[in-house]
């Protein structure tokens, strides 16, 4: 879905809709998982889906394709970062990583089939390159839920906003608008207090801490 909205739209505008995916982690933690995410995270996560409501400005302007795929990849990508955490705990991080790429590339081969063409070979290396920093990226996100929670992580993502901005302004020219700035900086803001949060929720009381 997210190389599919590419198709419509510049690097940076699919990436800040995109960004919906932690927002909507953190709203169905709860539920999935069982993590609790107090009255001050939803409210920062209601704040946040107002910055994606920003960002993509409905009835302001053409209907694209492109919004509606970015989101669709946005949430799921928040469904699979659910589902790695719920059994991150119980398997080693090369097996899932393997088993969830070969679940992948085996549904997406069956997909790809009626839009079927044969690659060059500089093509080729373009994607063999992409399948290992994919993998690699993949790889990481498995070890990180190992060790803390969606609502933490997630938030984390953000930083991709300033590569893509820089890498679509560079390679494509693409620059965002100032209504999309607008709307990241408040979907970066509440991104960040979740974090804050989620950090001051895990500090131990002072009676917990180790005595000198």
């Amino acid at each position: 879905l997210y190389f599919w909205a590419l198709h419509y739209q510049s690097i940076a505008d699919t990436l800040a809709i995109f960004f919906v995916q932690p927002l909507v982690a953190t709203a169905m933690s709860p539920f999935v998982l069982g993590e609790k995410v107090g009255i001050r995270r939803w409210g920062a996560v209601v704040v946040g889906f107002i910055g994606t409501l920003i960002i993509i400005r409905p009835g302001l302007q053409a209907f694209n394709p492109g919004v509606i795929l970015a989101l669709g990849a946005g949430t799921s990508l928040a469904v699979y970062l659910l589902m790695t955490r719920r059994i991150a705990g119980n398997r080693n991080a090369v097996l899932t990583t393997y088993h969830t790429s070969l679940m992948g590339a085996a549904v997406l081969s069956l997909a790809v089939i009626p839009f079927w063409q044969w690659p060059t070979i500089n093509q080729w290396g373009l994607m063999a390159l992409l399948a290992l920093i994919a993998t690699s990226g993949h790889f990481l996100i498995v070890r990180a839920y190992e060790h803390a929670e969606v609502s933490l992580l997630a938030p984390l993502g953000y930083t991709e906003m300033i590569m893509a901005t820089v890498a679509g302004w560079w390679f494509f020219g693409d620059f965002p608008d100032r209504w999309t700035f607008l709307g990241v900086a408040i979907l970066i803001a509440s991104a960040i207090y979740i974090s804050f949060r989620e950090r001051a929720h895990n500090v131990p009381p002072p009676s917990d801490f180790e005595q000198p």
